[in-house]
């Protein structure tokens, strides 16, 4: 706690209206572009300069030498442009960092311990409860990541006795897999607590000596599903949106706010990954929606998380596998397609379907389904007695 009290009383003074708090002073424009922002204008250069090349070399053909001679040299300073993007981002030395990972103890979070650990890292995880195995040489802590107060307790032994992580992996997840009219309350709360809050509370512990190093990386795992609303996943669905919305605040308060681009970001959104909290997921039955739609193991994530942490870009999302990429036209929020594409991508997944295992028996929706059923079959019950009744009557 000791780490970032100052920079919270600092937040409170310059929220709590004081006189010595001055106007806002909008920051120069060449300080609100970061290293993503110069990749995203050399893509338009990149795009661009070969179509006017090829116009002008066109035009070299009917006009003066002038246009002859732009031609070329547009077409050399796209090469030197694609040059320049394809040279690697300097890169990171694991073995120099402290990697930090929430829900370490299993599926994806244990891969990626692995993989930093071998790599030379020095390795803390976080875990719910005490791991049946642990890796040799990896630091464990039980931390309730969900829970405010026991964050800041068990940041501080770690800082006291490993040191401050350069490297924040937010990982830990729960799923309930249960339609909304069967979730409980504690059961939204615990989703919400462990998916976001959790990236939060971890976030404001191990953030500020970050900033004033000018250096350190945060990860945050976030899903697909945080994109794209599913049937039985409310909560989860929701919670992960949050965390996409909580790293991209993340991001811009680094660059625009605390002044620390050093410190990268990067977000993970990926697809169903084969871990045991979806030992119970539907997946498609036939193979050509299974190539459409592949799952992924945690190997293959973790080993993208690694390259993220060691490519050394300021900001990078990762989304695993291809199909996820569509995820940014089907967004209901923002789609540019009709609605009929995004509801013929849930059937060709069967996402909607797919967590019907998850969740009590009879569900929420079969309840109501039964129900239907009695009323209609109730229904007819009276229909036909009140049949037999006039029946009845005619023949007397």
């Amino acid at each position: 706690m000791e780490d970032n009290t100052p920079d919270r009383e600092d937040a409170g003074r310059a929220n709590s209206g004081s006189a010595d708090v001055g106007p806002v002073q909008v920051p120069p424009l060449w300080r609100i572009f970061t290293v993503d922002d110069a990749v995203w204008l050399m893509w338009i250069v990149l795009l661009g300069i070969p179509a006017v090349s090829f116009g002008m070399l066109s035009l070299g053909y009917y006009h003066p030498l002038f246009f002859k001679l732009i031609g070329p040299c547009l077409t050399l300073a796209a090469a030197l442009g694609w040059a320049v993007y394809l040279s690697p981002a300097s890169k990171v030395d694991l073995s120099e960092e402290i990697v930090l990972v929430t829900g370490g103890a299993t599926g994806l979070g244990l891969e990626l311990a692995r993989k930093v650990f071998k790599r030379g890292a020095t390795v803390v995880v976080l875990c719910h409860h005490e791991p049946a195995e642990k890796e040799l040489g990896v630091k464990y802590y039980v931390c309730d990541v969900s829970d405010r107060a026991t964050v800041a307790r068990v940041a501080k032994v770690v800082r006291e006795e490993v040191g401050h992580p350069s490297i924040v992996v937010n990982n830990a997840g729960v799923v309930n897999g249960k339609l909304l009219l069967d979730l409980s309350e504690q059961e939204i709360k615990n989703s919400f607590g462990v998916n976001t809050m959790a990236a939060f509370w971890i976030t404001q512990e191990f953030l500020p000596p970050m900033l004033r190093a000018r250096r350190g990386h945060i990860v945050n795992i976030s899903s697909v599903l945080g994109l794209i609303g599913v049937a039985q996943c409310a909560d989860y669905c929701a919670s992960k949106a949050a965390t996409v919305a909580f790293h991209q605040c993340l991001r811009n308060e680094i660059d625009y706010r605390y002044d620390a681009s050093e410190v990268r970001t990067t977000l993970v959104l990926p697809g169903h990954i084969l871990t045991g909290m979806f030992t119970k997921t539907i997946l498609p039955k036939s193979f050509f929606l299974r190539l459409l739609v592949p799952s992924l193991t945690p190997p293959e994530v973790a080993d993208a998380i690694v390259g993220a942490l060691g490519g050394g870009r300021a900001n990078t999302v990762l989304r695993l596998p291809f199909f996820t990429q569509s995820a940014r036209l089907l967004n209901p929020a923002s789609a540019l397609l009709p609605d009929i594409v995004l509801r013929l991508s849930h059937w060709v997944s069967g996402a909607d379907w797919a967590m019907t295992h998850y969740g009590p028996r009879p569900d929420a929706g079969q309840r109501l389904d039964a129900e239907r059923q009695a009323k209609r079959q109730a229904d007819l019950q009276r229909k036909a007695a009140s049949d037999a009744e006039l029946e009845a009557e005619e023949n007397l």
